[in-house]
């Protein structure tokens, strides 16, 4: 499914279901519920896929909703699975190493993919059934909901358009346009700390373990993923300018090629 399938594609008037937002959760929830036979529309107002490697590590129950909807055997060859993690103190020694037991899903505990591959996979996926649809250029503006469902209106290349829709469902991220509507708050706590992430091609590289690195100066860690992709991540610390470290990054003279994220208000992985 390309974006110039979906551009080609008329808006109906109504659907089961509305999903606002074609990342990887409202991907996964058009194909669970594509493969129930609801009639459903992803609507995303980009062009096509974001296409940036922002989450990294699973665990096993994002494994097992692969396998429910059919698609693991398409993701499997881009992840790694049970990777060592090993954890070092400022000095170097090794403080602990862990290697998790399967789950009860039959999955590996851990590992690490790359996230535009698992949202491509998503996206073919919804090929699969007739009743579910993918719209990119496609811009929800406003929701009005009564008792019997919700009309949403939708800014597309051909002008506004009108959804009627049983189920609205806000995929849409940490600036949810869908959450502002409905007055919903984001409840929930998170670190303080700001982290320099950087994701590097590294031809024959050696990092085959998720280490942390537990430096009280400047804590940081470092994945492995499929092929020649490293991730870095560095803690920021007070005081710093915030732009100076994606900058120093971007200079290195590291032998690959580097896509930096920098101010992520996040831990680690």
């Amino acid at each position: 499914m390309g974006v110039g399938d979906v551009l080609s594609y008329e808006l109906p008037s109504q659907c089961d279901v509305a999903i606002i937002g074609a990342g990887p959760i409202g991907l996964m929830l058009a194909n669970l519920l594509g493969s129930a036979g609801v009639d459903v529309i992803v609507i995303e107002r980009n062009n096509d896929l974001v296409g940036l490697p922002r989450a990294i590590a699973y665990d096993p129950e994002t494994l097992r909703l692969f396998a429910q909807v059919g698609l693991f055997d398409a993701i499997a060859s881009g992840l790694i699975q049970e990777p060592e993690v090993v954890y070092f103190n400022a000095r170097g020694r090794r403080l602990m190493d862990m290697n998790p037991p399967k789950s009860p899903f039959g999955h590996s505990q851990i590992g690490t993919f790359y996230q535009p591959h698992f949202e491509r996979v998503l996206l073919g996926g919804l090929e699969r059934f007739a009743s579910a649809r993918a719209l990119f250029g496609h811009t929800v503006t406003a929701l009005a909901q009564d008792r019997d469902g919700v009309d949403v209106r939708i800014e597309t290349q051909r002008g506004q358009r009108k959804l009627r829709a049983k189920f609205v469902v806000g995929c849409d991220g940490g600036a949810s346009m869908t959450r502002d509507a409905i007055s919903a708050q984001l409840v929930g706590a998170t670190y303080a700390e700001r982290w320099l992430v950087i994701d590097a091609l590294i031809e024959n590289h050696d990092v085959d373990k998720i280490t942390f690195f537990c430096d009280p100066r400047r804590p940081s860690v470092r994945l492995p993923a499929v092929g020649s992709r490293v991730r870095f991540e560095f803690m920021q610390l007070p005081g710093e300018n915030p732009d100076e470290p994606a900058t120093r990054a971007r200079k290195s003279s590291w032998p690959g090629s580097f896509l930096v994220m920098a101010n992520l208000p996040s831990s680690p992985t």
